[in-house]
């Protein structure tokens, strides 16, 4: 694993929620020890997410980016992380949140 290589400890867990729907949500994820690193999170199964087209009652459609911040770890983000939504740099913490809006 990507942590155990670059000398991370981490806290590995799998679980799961109950959706509003009932269904069972299950994932795994790891909590690094080190705080400026987010924890990783696998996609849940079954897909939570809603059809194609819906629009949440605050007309947002999608996240468009989220720019999380770290001093130490960016290139190691990018590298477990492949979701193009994640914009990292050179900072702390969660920066920028935005929204795409139903036009």
């Amino acid at each position: 694993m990507v942590l155990k290589r670059e000398g991370i400890r981490w806290f590995k867990y799998s679980g799961g929620r109950t959706d509003t729907k009932g269904r069972k949500l299950m994932s795994m994820g790891a909590f690094p020890e080190t705080q400026d690193m987010p924890f990783l999170n696998t996609a849940f199964r079954p897909s939570p997410r809603p059809k194609v087209g819906f629009v949440h009652p605050n007309s947002v459609v999608s996240i468009e980016s989220i720019s999380f911040g770290t001093s130490n770890h960016s290139g190691l983000i990018e590298e477990l992380c492949d979701d193009p939504i994640l914009k990292v740099y050179n900072g702390k913490g969660i920066q920028d949140l935005v929204f795409k809006y139903k036009k």
